[in-house]
């Protein structure tokens, strides 16, 4: 992967360039991601998901509420 992320003075226009790059290697799902939520008891809970968008405001997935994920983000809305 091109591009140094220590030196990068615009984080998204990297992760952009990243991604372009993710695109043209992978066939399958470069827009798959690990997200980590935590459980009622405070331990780790990672699954992947994919990726739908993402700009300055961070990176965007769609999940059902009522799932495990979505109950652990509603109740830690940190991941």
């Amino acid at each position: 992967m091109s591009g140094d992320f220590t030196e990068s003075l615009n984080p998204i226009a990297l992760f952009a360039e990243w991604l372009r790059e993710a695109e043209a290697a992978e066939p399958n799902d470069p827009t798959a991601m690990a997200l980590a939520t935590v459980d009622a008891a405070g331990l780790p809970d990672v699954r992947m998901v994919l990726m739908k968008g993402f700009d300055e405001r961070g990176f965007t997935f769609f999940t059902n509420y009522e799932s495990a994920k979505g109950q652990e983000i509603r109740a830690h809305p940190k991941a």
